[in-house]
This record gives C-alpha cells, sequence and structure tokens, in this order.
C-alpha cells in the first residue's frame, strides 16, 4: 500500500501565518503571501479563518467583517492583510 499526501495549500498558509504572527514584521509576512500563494487560497484561506472565528465560543466582539475584494493588482495584498487581522 502505497503511502499518500494530501498537500492543501489553505492550512499551509494559515500554519505560515501562525507560526510566523507575531515574530516577523506583518510587511514580511504579507509579501511572502503574496509571492507564494496565489488570488484563491489566499481568499479561501481567509473565508476559513473568519469562519472559523465567527464561530468561536464565546463571541469576539470586535471581530472584523470578512470584505470581498475585487480582482485588481492590489487583491493579494489586501486579502493577505485582512487575513492578518483574524490570526
Amino acid at each position: 500500500m502505497a503511502n499518500s499526501c494530501v498537500i492543501n495549500e489553505v492550512l499551509s498558509l494559515l500554519c505560515f501565518c501562525s507560526n510566523y504572527y507575531g515574530k516577523t514584521p506583518k510587511g514580511e509576512i504579507i509579501d511572502a503571501l503574496v509571492g507564494f500563494y496565489d488570488d484563491k487560497e489566499i481568499e479561501s484561506a481567509k473565508e476559513t479563518l473568519f469562519n472559523v472565528v465567527r464561530g468561536m465560543s464565546p463571541k469576539i466582539d470586535d471581530l472584523p467583517r470578512c470584505r470581498s475584494r475585487k480582482d485588481g493588482t492590489n487583491k493579494r495584498r489586501l486579502d493577505s492583510d485582512d487575513l492578518l487581522t483574524c490570526v
């Protein structure tokens, strides 16, 4: 039986943020995310994180809303910044 390995880019992105947030300047984390992950991966990770945080108990009072960004040159950077507000 062959070993199988499933690579989930959304989980790897969230693990990366979790490991480096607070240890590395935010701008450097965003630069790394923008340079390595594509728009859909960052957007999916952001939605996943916001859904998990929304479902937490007790509720977080000052949780920012999950914005849908339009396609553009800064979409990845803005989505990455949004994602890091919840880490």
